[in-house]
């Protein structure tokens, strides 16, 4: 292998929080997981490494880690960072994925060392990195109905209806494309 990269995906692990704005990082990370799968020409391999589940997938030259944090949102840098350093991944080799408020829904952007200024989940990461010179795959979850909420808090919190499910699959696809055409990823 040339390289290895890690798509490491945040949110909140208990099933009460799957359908929440807040676990678009984890369900990205599944989406991700399925499509290269699906692709029939690549096998995912699953194995624990320190007590983390990580997903083994070869791609051409580049083998693909698939994590999905086990640890709540505001502890997502815990699994991250023990990752990284066991497996002597540079942080330039990390794809954080998760939501974003400030992006519009159905949209994304990756940026390198680039991040929402309030979100403690990617906070968490950049402090037990001890950077923020990693991949930001800044998913959009901001809807007109997003400012009912008293906090933002609380609405990354909330399920998310079954008519927005479509604009956040519609992102999770322009996502895809743009990890594929950065990395030269052939799936």
């Amino acid at each position: 292998m040339s390289s290895t990269l890690l798509i490491a995906g945040i949110g909140n692990p208990e099933n009460k929080y799957n359908q929440t704005w807040h676990n678009a990082g984890l369900n990205f990370v599944d989406f991700f997981k399925e499509d290269l799968v699906k692709s029939n020409k690549h096998h995912s391999q699953t194995k624990q490494i320190k007590d983390e589940p990580l997903d083994s997938i070869n791609v051409g030259d580049t083998q693909v880690l698939v994590y999905k944090s086990t640890h709540f949102m505001n502890d997502s840098g815990l699994g991250i960072a023990k990752l990284l350093s066991f497996l002597k991944i540079p942080h330039s080799s990390l794809i954080l994925c998760y939501d974003d408020l400030d992006i519009e829904l159905g949209k994304s952007k990756l940026q390198f060392g680039r991040h929402p200024k309030a979100h403690n989940g990617v906070l968490s990461v950049i402090s037990a990195l001890g950077s923020e010179q990693f991949y930001h795959l800044r998913l959009g979850i901001y809807t007109p109905e997003s400012e009912i909420f008293t906090s933002g808090r609380d609405y990354v919190l909330s399920a998310m209806p079954e008519a927005k499910k479509e604009a956040l699959h519609e992102g999770f696809l322009q996502s895809l494309l743009k990890l594929k055409q950065e990395f030269n990823l052939d799936f």
